[in-house]
C-alpha cells in the first residue's frame, strides 16, 4: 500500500503547463510641446492629447514642455522627444535631426500685430519709433513680423525697439497694460487671451501666412506607429473625445502635413542669412 501511495504522489514533469512569460511594458514615449503658452496651461490642453496617443500606440506617452524656447529647444537638439508639437521654424531644422511630419494644423499661420482699441496707429509704417512686444524670439510669429516689418520698409533692428518676452500671453499682457505699442502674436493666443480677460484687441497689420505648427515624429519610432499616430489626430473631428481635445485648446482640425509643405518657410531663413 505504501509503494502504491508513493506511486500516486509521482507526478509526470510534463503535466503542468508552463505558463507564458510575461513581457516587460515598453518603454513609454515622450511628447514634447513648445512653449507658446504658460506652462500649466499647455499641460491642460496636450495632456490629454498624450493620453490620447497611448490609447493609440497601447504604451505610455507623457507631455513634457520647458519653461522658456531656450530650453525646449536644448531638449530638441538633444532629440529627447519621440513626438513633438512645434513650430514651423523650429521644423525645418529638427528635420535635419531626423523628426518627420504628421499632421499640421488646418488653419495658415500668420502674425497679428496687435493694437489697442484706443491706438492712434493705422498701418504698420506708423510703428517707426515704436515700442513691439513679442514672444521669444524663436518663435515663427517673431520671425514673420520682422519680415513684415521690413516689407513696409521699417528696419526692424533700428526703426523699431523690439522688446521679446516669455510666451505669448506675457506679450498681450504688456499690450494690455499699455507698456507697448504693439503687440506680436498669432490668431489662436490672441482670441484665447481676449476671451479670458473679457478685452478687445485690434490688428493693425498682417504678415505673410506659412504652415501652421505641426506634429511631427522622431524617425527612430516605427512606422506602423507612425501611422497610428498620424491616424488619431487626422480623426479627431469625427469623435466626441477628439472634438473636445480641440476645443480645449481651441485648435483646429489638422491635416497631413507634408515635407515640402515647409520649403516656404526654408525660403524665409534664406532672406535672414542675406
Amino acid at each position: 500500500m505504501l509503494a502504491l501511495a508513493l506511486v500516486s504522489m509521482v507526478v509526470p514533469i510534463g503535466s503542468y503547463a508552463a505558463e507564458p512569460a510575461i513581457e516587460p511594458a515598453p518603454p513609454p514615449y515622450l511628447f514634447g510641446v513648445f512653449p507658446h503658452l504658460a506652462v500649466a496651461r499647455l499641460e491642460k490642453i496636450y495632456a490629454p492629447i498624450a493620453a490620447d496617443f497611448g490609447r493609440a500606440l497601447d504604451r505610455r506617452v507623457y507631455f513634457r514642455t520647458k519653461p522658456s524656447f531656450e530650453k525646449f529647444m536644448e531638449e530638441l537638439r538633444k532629440q529627447t522627444y519621440d513626438i513633438v508639437f512645434l513650430q514651423p521654424f523650429d521644423y525645418v531644422w529638427a528635420h535635419d535631426s531626423g523628426y518627420l511630419p504628421l499632421a499640421r494644423r488646418g488653419e495658415p499661420l500668420t502674425a497679428q500685430i496687435m493694437i489697442a482699441e484706443d491706438s492712434p496707429l493705422h498701418a504698420l509704417k506708423d510703428l517707426k519709433g515704436g515700442v513691439v512686444a513679442l514672444p521669444p524670439a524663436e518663435a515663427a510669429v517673431s520671425h514673420l513680423a520682422k519680415l513684415a516689418l521690413l516689407d513696409a520698409g521699417l528696419d526692424p533692428h533700428r526703426d523699431v525697439s523690439l522688446q521679446y518676452t516669455k510666451s505669448h500671453d506675457s506679450c498681450l499682457q504688456r499690450l494690455l497694460i499699455g507698456a507697448v505699442d504693439a503687440c506680436v502674436t498669432a490668431a489662436g493666443p490672441a482670441r484665447f487671451f481676449q476671451a479670458r480677460m473679457k478685452v478687445s484687441f485690434h490688428i493693425l497689420a498682417r504678415s505673410q501666412t506659412i504652415p501652421h505648427a505641426l506634429i511631427a515624429v522622431h524617425s527612430r519610432v516605427p512606422e506602423n506607429e507612425r501611422e497610428r499616430l498620424r491616424a488619431a489626430i487626422l480623426s479627431w473631428p469625427d469623435s466626441p473625445e477628439g472634438r473636445r481635445l480641440l476645443a480645449a485648446g481651441e485648435l483646429t482640425p489638422f491635416q497631413l502635413a507634408l515635407d515640402d509643405d515647409y520649403d516656404v518657410v526654408r525660403n524665409h531663413w534664406k532672406r535672414f542669412e542675406k
